[in-house]
C-alpha cells in the first residue's frame, strides 16, 4: 500500500495533486512501487528513483505507461532530471540507506534547480505525536535538521508554508512533513 498503508496520506496528496494540477511527481526511494502505483493514478508523469540495485530489478511497473523508473543515487539523478521538469511539481522524499541519508542534498540540489515544488517528506519526527520517524546517527529528522535548506529553497520561509499529518495516521503510522511554495 501507499506511504506504508496510511489512507489519510493517500487521501491529502490526491487532493494536492488534483488542486494545484500537478503534472510531474518525483519520487525518491521507490521500494517496491506501492507509492509510485499510486501517484501513477494520480498524475501524469512520475519519475521514480531507487538506488538498491535489487530492489530496481524486481520492481514490476512496467504495465504503467506513465512511470519512468531510474536505477541510482537520488541527489546524482536530481541533478541531471531537474532542468527538464515543469511546474507545478511534486517530490517525495524517502529515499533510505544505511550509510547515508541523502535528504539534505536532495534538498540543496532541488533549491539550486529554482524549482519550487510541493514536497511531500517522509519518515519525519512531527511534534507532540507518537508518529514514527528516522534517525541517522543519533539525528532525527524533523524540522531543525531540514529548515535551513528549506529557508533558501522557499526564500523567507516562517513555517506558514508547512503542514505535518497527524495523529489520524493510518497503515505504519509514520510522520510526514508537507512544504508548499507560496502563492504569489
Amino acid at each position: 500500500m501507499a506511504f506504508n498503508g496510511d489512507t489519510q496520506a493517500e487521501n491529502r496528496v490526491a487532493q494536492i495533486l488534483s488542486d494545484h494540477k500537478i503534472r510531474t511527481v518525483i519520487e525518491t526511494g521507490t521500494y517496491t512501487g506501492d507509492s509510485t502505483r499510486f501517484f501513477a493514478a494520480h498524475c501524469p508523469s512520475v519519475i521514480t528513483i531507487e538506488l538498491n540495485q535489487q530492489r530496481f530489478e524486481a520492481l514490476q511497473l512496467d504495465d504503467l505507461p506513465n512511470v519512468q523508473t531510474i536505477q541510482g543515487s537520488s541527489p546524482l539523478v536530481l541533478r541531471r532530471i531537474l532542468s527538464e521538469i515543469e511546474e507545478p511539481l511534486f517530490i517525495y522524499l524517502d529515499a533510505h540507506s544505511y550509510n547515508y541519508w541523502p535528504l539534505l542534498d536532495e534538498l540543496q540540489i532541488i533549491q539550486r534547480s529554482g524549482l519550487k515544488p510541493y514536497l511531500m517528506i517522509h519518515d519525519f519526527r512531527v511534534p507532540r505525536t507518537d508518529l514514527g520517524y528516522d534517525t541517522y546517527d543519533g539525528q532525527a529528522l524533523d524540522v531543525d535538521y531540514v529548515m535551513p535548506v528549506l529557508q533558501e529553497l522557499y526564500r523567507n520561509c516562517d513555517g506558514s508554508t508547512f503542514a505535518y499529518n497527524d495523529e489520524t495516521a493510518t497503515g505504519a503510522r509514520r510522520g510526514i512533513l508537507y512544504t508548499f511554495p507560496s502563492e504569489d
